[in-house]
């Protein structure tokens, strides 16, 4: 039992540091923006698309 105990504190102090917290918000920081930037280029190559269908059908 004090096995699963000294292995509970430990995995506690990690999960619940600070530096993890840190990689966490890092992290979902960077997926974030990840994220934001391929719907802007997504947009962005639909409206060359529509513009090059426009173009081409007149």
């Amino acid at each position: 039992m004090n096995k699963i105990q000294a292995q509970a504190a430990k995995v506690g102090k990690i999960l619940f540091s600070a530096d993890t917290w840190a990689a966490y918000k890092k992290a979902i920081v960077l997926s974030w923006n990840l994220l934001k930037e391929s719907a802007r280029l997504i947009w962005l190559i639909i409206c060359l698309g529509i513009f090059v269908v426009a173009w081409l059908w007149t």
